[in-house]
């Protein structure tokens, strides 16, 4: 992971989620499957994204969101 620090890679994934995402469209963020599944699993665990089994797809949780906007604040306040 040369050109995205991990804290980059968990924002765009959770972005791109915001309104669901399915693995083929995650990939286009990193080509390694075993990455973004490492990164997927991780942010499942910590209630930061859901994936839904009958649309597959992942989607941004509210505690997602929370992180995004304070995250986001962070960013312009640098």
């Amino acid at each position: 992971m040369d050109i995205l620090s991990k804290l980059d890679f968990v924002v765009l994934i959770m972005q791109n989620s915001i309104n669901g995402s399915n693995i083929m469209e995650l990939m286009n963020i990193h080509p390694s499957y075993d990455i973004v599944k490492k990164y997927l699993d991780a942010l499942q665990e910590n209630d930061l994204i859901k994936y839904y089994t009958e649309e597959k797809i992942f989607l941004t949780t509210s505690k997602g969101l929370v992180f995004l906007y304070i995250y986001n604040d962070l960013v312009e306040m640098l």
